[in-house]
């Protein structure tokens, strides 16, 4: 038999700004539930899905998801020496009191340069 899933909250946790800003499109979400009871949630937060401000925002819930704390982000966005935004966090558990995070970031053009091709959708050439 296949485990169902549990549903922990059944509405929107975060909705991104009205208005034009750092925090206007959230994407790329991933959740961690902790055997504490802990949940972590890690997004891109971005003025737009593409551009080169991306950043990651961690939040944690200590009590299944009712309430949320913003914690620091554990990592500078200039990890290469240079300016570039974090794509995605990928969380998992992998043993007892520990969790792995992989990373990606990219060295996106500077300004405003579109990452992606608008033609084919593609990704223009970047580092990862």
């Amino acid at each position: 038999m296949t485990p169902q899933p549990t549903i922990l909250l059944n509405q929107p946790l975060f909705e991104g700004s009205a208005g034009p800003g750092p925090d206007h499109n959230l994407a790329l979400p991933n959740l961690v539930a902790c055997p504490d009871g802990t949940i972590l949630l890690a997004h891109r937060a971005g003025r737009q899905k593409n551009t080169g401000d991306g950043t990651q925002r961690l939040w944690r819930s200590r009590d299944g998801g009712a309430t949320w704390q913003r914690e620091k982000f554990p990592f500078p966005r200039t990890p290469a020496g240079q300016e570039g935004e974090f794509r995605t966090a990928a969380m998992s558990r992998i043993g007892p009191g520990r969790l792995a995070l992989l990373l990606t970031w990219l060295d996106h053009p500077p300004g405003d340069s579109p990452l992606v091709n608008p033609a084919t959708e593609g990704l223009l050439p970047v580092h990862l």
